[in-house]
């Protein structure tokens, strides 16, 4: 019975010993779109929505409301924290960008 005691105590710590290491690591998770300022430089008023998704790419933030409206949003999160975060909107009126709000 002594034995079996040890056994089932021996398994348990590894057991915990194995879950510890999970909650030590967590890897970088990037969230969005990404996009760099050489990227951003690129954009000028008066593009049309076409020549901007060429150089940005989709906004996976769609806006059902104003259909005019482009939201690129991007996070990058280490060890479960956010450690970076980027924000540009576009503004566009008869397909062509009118305003650029970057944050």
């Amino acid at each position: 019975m002594h034995k079996i005691f040890q056994l089932l105590l021996c398994i348990i710590v590894l057991g915990l010993a194995g879950c510890k290491g999970l909650w030590l690591y967590q890897p970088s998770v990037q969230q969005g779109n990404v996009f760099e300022p050489k990227q951003i430089s690129q954009i000028k008023l008066g593009m049309s929505k076409g020549e901007v998704r060429f150089i940005l790419g989709t906004s996976l933030l769609q806006n059902a409301f104003e259909e005019d409206r482009w939201d690129y949003v991007y996070t990058l999160n280490k060890q479960g924290k956010i450690v970076e975060t980027k924000r540009l909107t576009l503004i566009f009126s008869n397909d062509r960008l009118r305003k650029i709000v970057q944050a």
